[in-house]
């Protein structure tokens, strides 16, 4: 509400500094993206400005928004671990804990949420353990303990009245999302190199906290396969069997012993995980977003995929184009001599592009489109244009198999939508499709491998045995519905199996192999 009360202000008083209040644009990156995303969902602060600009995040990523009664949960963890525990019978809680937090030195503060957090995720490992008793030999609880930690933040924006009183997927799948904002976002090349390089600092930085690629660096059969750090650092806890962890394996080539690897170099490894957490984490929630918010009426949306790597970075070759990188060049760094002085230079080219980014951005906050008028500017791509996203939505009447086949081979169908701009040199240009396919593959193809593994576990009508539905729409959250006893009773085996959702299980397994063009018998 803090942030809706400074929106607030800037309407009633930007007028006063020659602003415009019917033309305002909020700019979000990495996690600031949530909270500018939430603003476009919310009914409360939703008319207080125009435009948003979204950078490298999404309402849609698992790790962005929580429920209240886990946010009650963690409050009354930290209030434990700073010392505030308060004896029951006492009149108004919350207010009580908040009293007592206030009084809290504020390092200790920092350190008992991390506590906290860490806490949780020993507990959430119990939990999920009790919750899957069909997992039981196939999951780790150190494992869990420790899954998508390095991604996950203590606290998260919360779903409640009155600012967000339903989830992100809920409203924006509801078809009653009222319209009212221009929105640009994207990501950047590899989205997820940050990350793994601090996730796995003990092989990738050195003492002085620079990163460098070990020379001896080289896993055999007897030590940590890769797989195991996808398991640690980059997957939620609702991913990590090990078929849907093979899945994974398979579908980005991890190098690792379920693929018959038996030795693997640090270079293929981090290349791997940065592919597999940039599209986890950060890429696929952003289309996602996109994908929704494109479909409603009215929507004008503009994706963009930053790819060009500064030359005289001092980072390392391998490191890539990473997160944040685009910054520099919106902001418009390659111009400003007091930061070449002090990091590192630009060349002419990269001036370049700076200059149109910087016109593309200004553009779009002043007028709600990022597009370049006639003559405004010369360089040599002063005639691009930055053409909107738009997402359609398989026809009526498609069957399960027709969608899936096509989804995951979007070459055997014309598709002229989801376009976005690549910006890069020596030319920027038009693109589509930005991770169509591995996409899917997050969003459809893994979801759909666990509730079938899910509901092959053993029958249950308690619904706390499975937990049942979360709320939809944060990737990496899928809870299927409870595994009903069928009406005729129960198989010999004891689980809720069904020739129709096998064949649907075995058709997705095909499709996965062959969408790759590779032969099923060569995975095995």
């Amino acid at each position: 509400m803090d942030q809706v009360a400074a929106l607030e202000w800037i309407r009633d008083n930007i007028a006063y500094f020659g602003g415009n209040p019917q033309q305002v644009t909020l700019f979000g990156h990495a996690g600031g993206v949530v909270c500018v995303a939430l603003h476009l969902l919310s009914p409360v602060s939703s008319s207080l400005y125009q435009q948003a600009i979204l950078q490298s995040g999404s309402p849609l990523a698992w790790w962005a928004i929580e429920s209240k009664r886990t946010a009650l949960e963690k409050t009354q963890l930290l209030a434990t671990l700073s010392g505030c525990e308060l004896p029951k019978g006492v009149g108004e809680p919350l207010a009580e804990l908040a009293s007592c937090l206030r009084s809290v030195d504020a390092k200790s503060l920092e350190v008992d949420q991390w506590r906290m957090h860490h806490f949780r995720n020993g507990e959430n490992s119990s939990r999920m353990l009790q919750l899957t008793q069909w997992y039981r030999n196939s999951l780790n609880p150190q494992l869990l303990r420790s899954a998508g930690y390095y991604y996950d933040i203590p606290f998260k924006p919360v779903v409640a009245d009155p600012l967000l009183p339903h989830w992100p997927y809920e409203i924006l799948g509801s078809g009653k999302l009222h319209i009212r904002h221009r929105i640009m976002l994207g990501v950047n090349k590899d989205e997820g190199m940050f990350h793994i390089i601090q996730a796995l600092r003990k092989y990738f930085l050195q003492h002085n906290h620079w990163p460098e690629m070990p020379r001896d660096f080289e896993y055999q059969a007897g030590t940590t396969d890769p797989m195991d750090l996808l398991a640690f650092y980059i997957m939620d806890e609702n991913f990590l069997h090990p078929t849907l962890l093979q899945a994974t394996v398979f579908e980005y080539q991890i190098p690792s012993r379920a693929l018959g690897k038996t030795d693997w170099r640090a270079k293929e490894v981090l290349q791997a995980l940065n592919e597999v957490g940039g599209d986890y984490n950060i890429k696929c929630p952003v289309v996602e977003f996109a994908d929704f918010y494109s479909r409603a009426p009215n929507s004008q949306v503009f994706m963009y995929s930053f790819e060009h790597r500064t030359q005289a970075s001092p980072w390392p070759q391998w490191t890539g184009v990473m997160q944040g990188y685009e910054a520099e060049y919106i902001f418009g760094a390659p111009f400003n001599p007091d930061y070449q002085k002090q990091f590192y230079n630009f060349t002419d080219e990269e001036r370049r592009l700076s200059e149109e980014m910087m016109r593309f951005w200004t553009n779009f906050a002043s007028t709600g489109s990022p597009n370049l008028n006639p003559g405004e500017f010369h360089t040599r791509n002063r005639n691009l244009y930055w053409e909107r996203y738009t997402s359609n939505t398989p026809t009526s009447g498609t069957t399960f198999k027709e969608e899936m086949m096509l989804k995951s081979s979007p070459k055997l169908v014309a598709d002229t939508s989801r376009k976005h701009m690549v910006f890069r040199l020596p030319e920027s240009y038009m693109e589509r499709n930005l991770q169509r396919h591995r996409c899917m593959f997050w969003r459809e193809q893994l979801p759909l491998m666990r509730e079938q593994l899910l509901f092959n576990g053993p029958c249950s009508t308690d619904k706390t045995q499975t937990g049942g539905r979360s709320p939809p729409g944060t990737m990496g959250t899928f809870y299927p519905e409870p595994p009903k006893r069928s009406q005729k009773g129960s198989n010999n085996s004891g689980t809720c199996r069904s020739i129709k959702h096998y064949d649907h299980y075995l058709f997705l397994i095909a499709v996965i192999l062959f969408g790759q063009n590779r032969h099923p018998l060569n995975w095995l």
